[in-house]
């Protein structure tokens, strides 16, 4: 984004340089708050890049990370981080992001409840009941403090 502001392009070495470091960074870090930064680090570049490969070791990093282990805005970043890079979580991650948005939406601010809600419309999917219900609650207890 950084680069856009500017009007101007990284060359495609710069490109290879950082899929090469994030896919370095993902396959040791099996800590949620690296994970999801990393995540949302790679969807902020507006730019898909490293190929399927990099995809594949992301999506594994996220796997690794629990949602137990996960807090509110790894939950809301990791997700949002999907919905902005246009990729589908596979099955297993939908399972695992949905469960740690319900487990995580008493916690969350305006903005994790905001972006939550903005990846499930990006994708066209319904949270489970669970989920949906605690973000319905989440949203009831922002409003009445007037954080909205």
């Amino acid at each position: 984004r950084r680069y856009k502001k500017l009007e101007r392009i990284p060359p495609e070495s710069t490109w290879e340089a950082l899929a090469i470091t994030i896919e370095r960074m993902a396959r040791v870090s099996t800590c949620p708050q690296e994970v999801a930064a990393l995540m949302s680090a790679y969807s902020l570049s507006g730019r898909v890049f490293g190929g399927d490969e990099t995809w594949v070791v992301l999506e594994a990093a996220a796997g690794l990370v629990t949602r137990a282990e996960m807090n509110p805005g790894e939950t809301a970043d990791l997700i949002r981080a999907y919905a902005l890079l246009g990729m589908i979580p596979g099955d297993e991650a939908w399972k695992e992001l949905d469960g740690g948005a319900e487990l995580g939406a008493p916690g969350m601010t305006p903005q994790e409840v905001a972006d939550t809600l903005f990846a499930y419309r990006t994708f066209g999917r319904i949270p489970a009941d669970k989920t949906w219900a605690a973000l319905d609650t989440a949203t009831v207890r922002i409003a009445q403090c007037g954080s909205l």
